[in-house]
């Protein structure tokens, strides 16, 4: 199914697509670099198909 994996600031602005394909089922790895982000909370976003997730994660430098 298609997926798409995004990281958005506090303010919900697009920061960075991590992925945005088709994916085969399964269990799956990505990592975010957060190189010159800023400090702060951000929010993961996946959504495939009819299923979305949003985790809150905390960025410290």
């Amino acid at each position: 199914s298609f997926v798409d994996l995004s990281i958005y600031n506090a303010k919900g602005q697009l920061v960075d697509c991590i992925c945005k394909e088709t994916q085969n089922a399964g269990r799956h790895t990505y990592r975010w670099n957060p190189n010159g982000k800023s400090t702060g909370i951000y929010f993961i976003k996946l959504t495939a198909e009819n299923y979305t997730d949003i985790q809150r994660c905390v960025y410290s430098q």
